[in-house]
């Protein structure tokens, strides 16, 4: 194979830094290289697909020969592990050209071509697997979709036919269309593709098994004996995916059923010998038999109910029965036998083998539909395999669904160390298939949704909890001590020895199991074993409901290969907490905790937890001795897992919840299925009335939002808001009058009186920020694509403003991926008219808020209280003013009798005498002498000669009364319930009209917020691109409907979010990309066409900065207040420009220290370096961001800076993060390390290239080996051109720092473009010149003081 060097060398000369011309010799001599995985990777690197293949194949189509056709194909594939976009190398003008290569790709799979060997007929498989997962691409669903239509019905039997026909008649006017080109197609002499090449496929699966993999004898030769069984088993795979989705069942099933596919390949698996080897084909065969029969109606796509299920299998009962009964008189017997013994194979086999002859089970076949028809009428069907198909026709099918709900959700160490899980961690998942299933655009029923996404998510799990527990053991590092008892000679950060355990209670059993209801268990360890304090204080911050885990690690033997065994792993157990326990074994509540362990002085801890009950009676058989300190075979350690990290368990349980429950609303069910009706733009909000409130700033901005939107409008404004615009409110009705109108009317809010003013909303929302607000208070799913810096979370927080003003009976959940990201949408509500009482936040990460009030419910809880007795005061004041006797003021009840009694009577009599004067010149002098709480306003109120203003005081003093007596209301369920919890659910149940929390949190607690009895109206989640698909499905579903309803309250859903950045994180690559379960369900719903609104206006970075990700987001203008800011008008003190790269290092500046772990001492390096200088020149520290695309290189970053700051600490250590970790957070300066050397790496991902470079408000540098990135041009082109502007070699290799001399931050006053003259700028090509630069600022300060 070529070299790397040769390669780009050739890219160079061919279609890098030249012309295109078509070569098909280069085309063949490349060939080879395509095939191979490492040299097929730089060819994707150099664009070989994009760049030359696919330009010189549309030129000349006919003129390219069948290796051009295959290496296009096999750079599909290879394109297909490192980026979402492998289809974007087909121009929108493209289609034709597309079409004229998928039908000479056909041709090539028919037997016309015996020429390919396997290795190209499974790349060729691949590809087209590929094509049919990208239904949402219009050309592939045009092209590919026509393989699995009604042409399918060629190779099925004429009786099959003839019903099929007889049930839907138009399919057999379409039929006679199909006929037609059938014979066209056999005049010329050409195959029919769209009707032969899936039965092609069918007859290959079963051809290769007899002819290679069920040879007598095994061929050594990889080529001759692995290839076969790969391609048998990618065929299996692509029919599997056109199981999957409702689209491309119709006709395959019918197809499927006919050819006997299932049974056939099961027959034959049998006769095997090595029947390890084939365990991964086995698989595919036992998914391709359930996802033939999954439950669900082909032609209609409604699920099978069970009722439906057993009415089917009766028939086949009875159609079995009467057949025997007339056909067979020996076996009369068998036609009156129960149901449930027909279900016995092996008495059934044996009775039709012996009974019926060849003819009377090819009758038997035709009519239970189960024959295995084949269009060549010379083929054999074996009697065993008639057989075969009639039994596993009438056996009742194992329905997984009976078993699903009994499959445990905690993992054991056989879950732990699976095999599956062990080849998920070999690289060669993405070019051999595995028999998982995977998430795509649709899925066939809710039950298909649970099932897969619990699946993968449990492996996903079990994944993840392996590597930590692996991580941690061997930093422990056991090894078998004096009397055979295991010791550890490290330490750990997430795991730490056990020095007691055991067994509180057991309850007892139901009597409808075996099992206990619960097991609870005391577990106790010393904290001394870990030598710091920070990770020390992590151990006391384990809350209720957290999950721990139980280790047994027993007789370590270090010369072993499996890990088990080498470390000794003897069990894993869950743990799940209750809480703390003190000395004499009582629970500590958990609003207590903090106070409890701030008091110990000792390091020991004692927690109580459940135990799995299940697997504790299953221990006691096997293991008993894990649960006592008596035996040595007890648990030895405890680990402990992040808590974002940790919610496995509650996602685990909704999913199965789920599927015996399936609390989804109806309106959203066929949505998230991937089926529902697509909206289109405002027309969807015709005949609509929207109280925007607050929305717009002013008239001006309102009317300048409406005629961007393209819409006739008018607009109506009372005589009164003309007067006092600070108090105009709107509301939009939307008319369809010939086309649609909108009509803007105000209205005013209570006024306040002498009280403080609301506070309104000062943002200037864009023309689409007020479309995706109008879109997200409508009833239904709403869509909102935020570009960087485009204000997703004002738009959020005003929908959260407008929809708590417009429905106060209704509530609002709130849920985001970060806790970050929780904390500024908290901080914007703070500063707008909602009620403190009304807000809850729920989970952890309040403490990073930075307000004065805790939002927590001990917090709100505490807050109501206060609020009570400053109001019971105020009552006791008024009833003061009144002189009335009486303590009033007491409790709420006796607040609420005065309210009743007094204040309400005296209110009506008020206005009531009020109303009758007809002499208005008296108005403001009456006012004033009849006012019954003038001595309680005393302080505020005043006469003025305006009466309209005095009575408008007065209004909004009674309102004030209005809105105190409310409020005790509230409180009153305060004083009734004297416990601490009752009332902090009494805040989240009844009280709290907006509730937040992390979709981790929704994840943990979810079944105990459904028993509670939550509700809520609105959903808002932020950051929906990094959500799992079913952990932002978890939110919609944490309430139940209430008695009576079939369908919960839920009315709105509002998924905010950004697809063009990075998705969800999944620690398994396999899972992630083979599987597709970074998909999020936003990302999800974008692919389907679902209307959505993009928001255009970018505010954050500069307009320079943001051209260098703008590409991405084609319409993404700039804020024109960016253009008067100085801040964004002045340069950056002491750079010359606002961004650059800086190109430092050499090839070999990389290094591996561990798997994945890279590093580059010289980027680090000079990072440090660039950091000193700019807190020299007075950068602040928190303005500073330090980012990079690997963890190594994060942790050597910190070492760096440690060492590097020493001799001056008032520097400070900046923010130093990877760029994943940093998606949803900005700064003003960012500095970013790109580290790799040798390959371009992880920033190949053209979504993690536009999160690193769009986190800078003010100033972006980039350290990386500049070479590299511009010898592979990734989709990222553009950006890198822009990027190159500044400060490159002519010959652009080389890019040295550029400073500029005398300049202090933030007294600068040069502009951005203004030209700096010689004398003072200062190039930088080294670490040694930046050091040696930094020693004179050092010197000059110095000096200076």
């Amino acid at each position: 194979m070529l070299q790397e060097q040769q390669l780009v060398e050739l890219a160079k000369q061919n279609w890098l830094e030249t012309a295109v011309e078509r070569d098909e010799k280069l085309v063949e001599y490349l060939f080879p290289c395509t095939r191979d995985a490492t040299n097929a990777s730089v060819l994707d690197d150099l664009q070989y697909l994009g760049l030359y293949l696919w330009p010189c194949y549309t030129r000349e189509p006919k003129s390219c020969s069948d290796l051009h056709i295959l290496s296009i194909v096999n750079m599909v594939c290879e394109s297909h592990k490192v980026t979402e976009n492998v289809w974007n190398w087909v121009g929108d003008d493209e289609e034709e050209a597309f079409g004229t290569f998928f039908s000479r790709l056909l041709s090539l799979s028919s037997s016309s071509c015996p020429s390919l060997d396997h290795f190209e007929q499974e790349r060729r498989v691949f590809f087209l697997l590929l094509a049919f997962r990208r239904q949402d691409v219009g050309f592939l669903r045009r092209h590919a979709f026509s393989l699995i239509s009604l042409p399918l019905f060629v190779h099925v039997s004429p009786n099959t036919r003839s019903k099929q026909f007889d049930k839907y008649p138009q399919l057999k006017r379409m039929w006679r269309k199909v006929e037609t080109k059938r014979q066209a197609c056999q005049q010329e002499g050409r195959a029919y593709l769209e009707a032969d090449f899936i039965p092609f496929l069918a007859s290959q699966v079963e051809k290769t098994l007899d002819e290679q993999i069920l040879s007598a004898e095994r061929r050594d030769d990889y080529q001759q004996y692995i290839y076969p069984l790969l391609y048998v088993e990618r065929i299996l795979e692509l029919f599997i995916e056109l199981l999957w989705q409702l689209p491309t069942r119709r006709f395959f099933c019918v197809f499927l059923n006919e050819y006997q596919l299932v049974v056939s390949l099961k027959f034959r698996l049998r006769k095997y010998q090595d029947w390890e080897s084939l365990a991964n084909l086995q698989s595919f065969v036992d998914m391709l038999s359930f996802y033939e029969r999954f439950p669900i109606d082909n032609d209609h796509g409604e699920p099978l109910t069970r009722e439906q299920l057993l009415l089917e299998y009766h028939d086949r009962i009875l159609s079995l029965q009467k057949f025997v009964f007339k056909q067979v008189p020996k076996l009369k017997s068998l036609a009156v036998v129960g149901a449930s013994q027909l279900t016995n194979v092996e008495y059934l086999s044996e009775q039709l083998e012996k009974h019926l002859s060849k003819e009377q089970l090819i009758q038997l076949a035709i009519q239970l539909e189960c024959f295995p028809y084949r269009d060549d009428e010379n083929t054999c069907v074996e009697d065993s395999l008639l057989l075969e198909c009639i039994v596993n026709r009438i056996v009742f099918y194992p329905w997984k669904y009976e078993n699903f709900y009994k499959v445990a959700s905690n993992p054991t160490e056989k879950d732990i160390w699976d095999d599956t899980l062990t080849s998920l961690e070999e690289e060669m998942y993405l070019d051999e298939p595995l028999a998982l299933p995977k998430l795509h655009l649709q899925y066939l029923s809710i039950g298909d949704f649970v099932l897969r996404h619990f699946t993968l998510f449990r492996m996903e799990a079990a994944y993840s909890i392996r590597q930590e527990m692996e991580d941690a053991l061997e930093r422990l590092n056991p090894c078998l001590g004096d009397m055979g008892r295991t010791q550890f000679r490290g330490w750990s950060r997430m795991m730490i020895p056990l020095e007691n355990l055991s067994i509180y209670e057991k309850a007892p059993t139901r009597l409808d199991s075996e099992v206990a209801q619960f097991v609870k268990m005391d577990i106790s360890y010393d904290l001394d074993s870990i030598p710091f304090d920070r990770y020390k204080q992590e151990w006391d911050q384990i809350v209720e409901n957290d999950i721990l885990f139980l280790l047994s690690i027993q007789k370590p033997m270090e010369e072993k290969e499996s890990f088990i065994e080498r470390y000794g792993v003897a069990a894993v157990r869950t743990f799940q907490v209750i809480g703390f326990v003190d000395v004499e074994g009582n629970e500590i509540p958990s609003t207590e905790r903090q106070a409890f362990l701030s008091k110990l002085v000792a390091s020991r801890r004692t927690l109580r937890g459940y135990v799995d009950a299940t697997q504790f009676e299953i221990d006691q058989k096997e293991l008993q001795g894990l649960y006592t300190m008596d035996s040595p075979d007890h648990f030895n350690l405890v680990m402990r897992r992040k808590p974002h990290e940790n919610n496995f368990r509650g996602v685990l349980d909704t999913l199965k919840d789920i599927f015996v429950h399936c609390y989804v609303p109806k309106w959203l069910l066929d949505t998230l299925l991937g089926y529902g009706e697509l909206e289109s733009s405002l027309d969807c909000l015709q005949g609509k009335q929207f109280d925007l409130g607050d929305t717009f700033v002013s008239l001006s901005h309102m009317e300048t939002c409406l005629k961007e939107m393209n819409i006739p409008f008018s607009i109506a404004r009372t005589e009164s808001s003309i007067e006092n615009p600070s108090n105009e409110y709107w509301q939009w009705h939307f008319k369809y009058d010939d086309k649609l109108q909108i009509e803007a009317t105000t209205y005013e809010k209570d006024y306040l009186g002498p009280f403080p003013n609301r506070k309104r909303n000062q943002v200037a929302f864009t023309t689409k920020q007020v479309e995706a607000i109008l879109h997200g208070m409508k009833q239904g799913l709403s869509l909102v694509v935020g570009p960087p810096g485009t204000g997703k979370t004002d738009v959020a927080v005003q929908l959260i403003s407008n929809l708590y003003h417009s429905f106060p009976e209704e509530r609002i959940l709130i849920v985001t991926h970060s806790n970050h990201a929780l904390n500024d949408i908290f901080v914007k509500i703070s500063q707008r008219d909602i009620d403190p009482k009304d807000i809850l936040r729920l989970g952890h990460g309040e403490e990073e808020l930075g307000l004065a009030e805790s939002f927590s419910r001990e917090g709100r809880v505490n807050y109501m209280l206060q609020k009570r007795l400053d109001d019971l005061q105020l009552v006791k004041q008024l009833a003061e003013s009144l002189l009335l006797p009486g303590d009033y003021g007491y409790s709420c009840e006796n607040a609420l009798l005065l309210y009743h009694t007094h204040v309400l009577p005296l209110k009506k009599e008020f206005f009531a005498q009020l109303y009758q004067i007809q002499d208005h010149s008296n108005i403001s002098s009456w006012i004033a002498q009849h006012f019954p709480f003038h001595s309680f306003f005393s302080q505020l109120y005043a006469s003025n000669a305006l009466h309209e203003i005095d009575l408008q005081a007065a209004k909004g003093c009674f309102h004030y009364l209005d809105k105190l007596f409310e409020e005790l209301e509230s409180f009153r369920a305060l004083e009734l319930l004297r416990n601490q919890k009752e009332r902090g659910d009494y805040v989240l149940l009844k009280q709290a009209k907006i509730i937040a929390m992390t979709c981790t949190h929704a994840s943990i607690r979810r079944q105990d917020y459904v028993e509670m009895g939550l509700k809520y109206d609105t959903l808002i989640m932020e950051e929906s691109a990094q959500v799992l698909e079913v952990e932002t499905f978890i939110p919609m579903v944490l309430q139940k409907p209430d008695f009576g309803d079939d369908s919960t309250r839920l009315k709105r859903c509002i998924l905010l979010g950004d697809h063009h950045q990075l998705p969800p994180v999944v620690k398994s690559r396999a899972l992630a990309k083979y599987c597709n379960l970074q998909q999020s369900l936003y990302t999800r719903l974008l692919r389907l066409g679902m209307y959505h609104t993009v928001l255009d206006v970018q505010g954050r970075a500069r307009p320079s900065i943001a051209n260098i990700y703008r590409w991405c987001y084609p319409n993404l203008k700039d804020l024109t207040q960016l253009a008067e800011n100085p801040s964004y008008q002045l340069a950056n003190p002491g750079f010359r420009f606002e961004y650059q790269w800086i190109s430092v290092g050499d090839v070999d500046s990389e290094t591996q220290p561990l798997p994945y772990f890279y590093q580059n001492v010289v980027e680090a390096e000079s990072i440090a370096a660039v950091y000193q200088y700019m807190r020299l020149l007075g950068y602040p520290r928190e303005k500073i961001s330090i980012l990079t695309t690997y963890r190594g290189q994060k942790e050597l970053l910190k070492e760096v800076l440690q060492h590097r700051i020493a001799w001056n600490p008032s520097l400070g250590i900046p923010k130093v993060t990877t760029v994943d970790k940093y998606q949803g957070q900005q700064n003003e300066y960012v500095l970013l390390s790109l580290v790799r050397t040798k390959h371009v790496g992880y920033i190949r991902d053209v979504r993690r290239w536009v999160v690193a470079t769009s986190r800078a408000r003010l100033g972006l540098y980039i350290f990386g080996y500049l070479p590299l990135f511009q010898q592979y041009p990734g989709e990222w082109k553009q950006g890198l051109q822009i990027i190159c502007r500044h400060g490159v070699s002519v010959d652009g290799n080389s890019s040295a720092l550029q400073l500029v001399k005398e300049e202090r931050y933030p007294n600068c006053s040069r502009k951005l473009n203004d030209t700096v003259s010689s004398d003072r700028l200062v190039e930088i090509s080294n670490c040694v010149d930046m050091a040696k630069y930094i020693q004179q600022l050092v010197a000059q300060d110095y000096s200076s003081t």
